[in-house]
């Protein structure tokens, strides 16, 4: 889909647009605005919030200690692939 698009001319790009909002219940112009507010409002907040490396590390700390895991429920997440650290240290 994403090769194709790249191929068609902007009217049928805008038209498949179009067509994928009215498919998802946007057919009015007013619905279609407010998704455009949205769109902005998510992409100046994801620009806004960036945590430092340092920032992150504490807040993972915080919630590995608030979860107090037993070593059985580390292991379970770890063989999820979710690696966890002694947050004691």
């Amino acid at each position: 889909m994403r090769a194709n698009y790249a191929k068609l001319t902007p009217e049928q790009q805008l038209k498949l647009l179009n067509a994928g909002l009215e498919a998802l219940g946007l057919k009015t112009l007013e619905n279609k605005q407010n998704l455009v507010k949205v769109h902005r409002q998510i992409l100046t907040e994801k620009q806004d919030f960036d945590l430092t490396y340092e920032e992150k590390e504490d807040t993972l700390r915080f919630f590995i200690t608030s979860l107090s895991l037993t070593n059985e429920q580390q292991n379970e997440l770890e063989s999820m692939g979710i690696a966890l650290f002694n947050a004691a240290n």
